[in-house]
């Protein structure tokens, strides 16, 4: 199932890329968005603006089970949750194949310079934090099961088609109360990291994108060692068929679809993969954020902190808000 996951991705993706448009030559495109320095000539001087109203430079991947904002939704067959605490805590309580997923989170950029060392582009350095929680709503309570928090410093240089960006990031993982006092004994570890990634990607036209990058544990509690390299990658690609548009507000709707796949040393670099496809409504100005529903569909292994060991496949709805 993972294999014709992977290939049927990847065709689609390569389908995407024959068909698209080379609208990203001479200028910057104006899809991605590079408001106030997209009339800054190469020969001026740089420019500088603190706190910009406006987006990241490489905003979040649509397929990424990490992706920055907020969001809530409804999983089904999570194999690494269903059965948590089933034999020594819950009692009765049958394994439940249900889940609620829900995150919280957001993006400021605190400083960009336009036309760098005057050789064109912008570099964008923010900050941006995140929740992602994982709740099992169908038993007595609604346990709290586990919750990642995130914390990052990117550094992002867009220049026409390709965004480069440095990430600084810290991911600290913790079960729930609940969970531990149903749980009594349970061996609960620290997975608590901070890491730091290169990613790139390519914009060719408003509807693709293609992305990759690798990334390094720079350290982990003696709790739970991670081992520390991983490699990540997939594409965007927003449909041309079945858009709807509103003229007076600016609004415009349109179908997507996205893989991200990642390959981790702790996980011996075998394949885990996330597909989703939706639908999104956003403002045609780039520093209002989107809607998006979708449906998602993992394959591979948990994302849920002590669990991330534990191989899983799972579906879900969500709702997302966010770049």
């Amino acid at each position: 199932m993972r294999s014709v996951t992977f290939l049927a991705s990847l065709i689609l993706g390569i389908s995407a890329l024959l068909h698209a448009d080379s609208d990203c030559l001479e200028e910057e495109n104006d899809c991605c968005c590079h408001y106030d320095c997209h009339y800054v000539d190469i020969k001026e001087s740089t420019k500088i603006s603190a706190l910009p109203a406006c987006g990241p430079l490489m905003p979040p991947f649509l397929a990424d089970p990490r992706k920055i904002g907020m969001s809530a939704g409804w999983r089904v067959h999570d194999q690494a949750i269903k059965h948590v605490g089933v034999n020594d805590g819950f009692g009765p309580d049958c394994p439940s194949d249900h889940s609620g997923p829900v995150s919280f989170g957001d993006y400021a950029g605190l400083i960009r310079f336009c036309n760098p060392f005057c050789r064109g582009g912008i570099l964008d350095i923010g900050i941006e934090g995140n929740v992602w929680a994982i709740f099992q709503h169908t038993r007595e309570s609604a346990p709290l099961i586990n919750a990642d928090y995130y914390v990052a410093i990117p550094i992002t240089y867009a220049y026409r088609c390709w965004a480069f960006r440095v990430r600084l990031y810290h991911i600290s993982s913790h079960l729930g109360d609940e969970f531990l006092c149903n749980n009594l004994g349970f061996d609960r570890r620290n997975p608590s990291s901070e890491y730091i990634d290169f990613f790139m990607s390519w914009v060719p036209n408003c509807d693709i994108r293609i992305f990759g990058g690798a990334g390094f544990i720079v350290r982990r509690d003696e709790t739970f060692q991670h081992r520390r390299l991983y490699f990540e990658y997939g594409f965007d690609y927003y449909f041309p068929v079945a858009r709807w548009f509103i003229p007076k507000s600016c609004v415009l709707g349109r179908p997507f679809l996205g893989a991200y796949i990642r390959n981790r040393e702790d996980n011996d670099y075998k394949f885990d993969g996330t597909f989703v496809y939706g639908y999104e409504w956003s403002r045609l100005y780039c520093d209002y954020k989107k809607i998006r529903v979708f449906m998602e569909y993992h394959t591979g292994y948990s994302l849920e902190g002590q669990f991330s060991r534990l191989r899983t496949e799972y579906a879900a709805f969500v709702v997302y808000y966010g770049y």
